[in-house]
């Protein structure tokens, strides 16, 4: 079980084939939080998407949009509104977890997540599902 500063992060839920097949069937999806910019809110609904979203492809984290964080996947995109980036408060320290969440180590992103008002991480190369 991995850890992000000494919490325990769970092991993704295991999904027959046939249940992901259906899954991705029609059009790509939008998941939405409805945190209202709230951090925590943000990261409880992603944690509900755990093994719904298959292949991650690429994270954008830009500041000073509603939702400050997409996620492009296999399922379609994701919309967060209470993580962000460019300042050292609670919404970059959520992009981290996050980041955490996926499998990848946050401190790998630390500095580009705080210091600047747009990140982009394309991770079609490093195959991470969620």
């Amino acid at each position: 079980m991995a850890m992000f500063h000494g919490e325990d992060i769970e092991p993704p839920h295991k999904y027959k084939i046939g249940e992901i097949d259906n899954f991705y069937k029609g059009d790509p999806k939008q998941f939405i939080d409805k945190g209202y910019g709230i951090t925590e809110e943000s990261i409880k609904y992603f944690r509900t998407l755990r093994g719904k979203l298959g292949q991650i492809h690429q994270i954008n984290i830009d500041d000073g949009r509603e939702f400050d964080f997409e996620l492009q996947c296999s399922a379609g995109t994701v919309l967060l509104s209470g993580v962000g980036c460019n300042y050292g408060g609670t919404g970059p320290h959520g992009s981290l977890k996050i980041i955490a969440l996926l499998g990848l180590d946050p401190e790998d992103y630390r500095h580009r997540v705080f210091g600047n008002s747009h990140v982009k991480i394309d991770l079609r190369d490093k195959m991470v599902y969620y």
